[in-house]
């Protein structure tokens, strides 16, 4: 008689953004999200493509002491920035962000014991993703008469 059995781990955690690059989660710059150090120990990483060359800000929010982490997509770490001003979020600064590269970010809290909610930002030079008109006629933009619109006069 032969038994066999599966066996598969279940994880005693939740857990909202992964804890290696391998799993980091894609977020969006100029915008903030949110997350969690969800147990002792957790770290969160995150990925984003850079829409533009220039100077970015990584920036923490919360209540936890967090400590910060830029990295370039290949792992290699760029800086990282245990407190700023206040005391427990960090701010990070780059100056030599280059357009179209992926670069990485790990959140973790300093007392590895820590639990609870933060939130980050990714401030990039300005550009504008968002299309500022429709490609419908339902959707089109008015424009009042005598108006001057890229160089013409309606």
């Amino acid at each position: 008689m032969m038994l066999s059995f599966t066996c598969s781990m279940v994880s005693a955690y939740n857990d909202d953004y992964g804890n290696s690059f391998a799993y980091a989660s894609p977020v969006s710059v100029n915008l903030t999200f949110h997350g969690a150090i969800d147990y002792g120990g957790d770290v969160d990483c995150f990925k984003f493509k850079a829409p533009i060359s220039g100077e970015y800000t990584i920036t923490s929010s919360g209540t936890m002491d967090l400590v910060g982490y830029l990295y370039y997509y290949d792992g290699w770490e760029i800086d990282y920035v245990d407190d700023s001003a206040d005391g427990i979020n960090f701010e990070l600064y780059d100056d030599d962000i280059q357009g179209g590269q992926i670069y990485l970010i790990k959140v973790e809290a300093r007392n590895p014991y820590t639990t609870g909610d933060y939130s980050i930002r990714i401030d990039a030079p300005y550009y504008s993703s968002a299309d500022d008109h429709s490609s419908t006629f339902i959707g089109a933009s008015g424009i009042l008469p005598d108006t001057n619109v890229v160089g013409y006069r309606l």
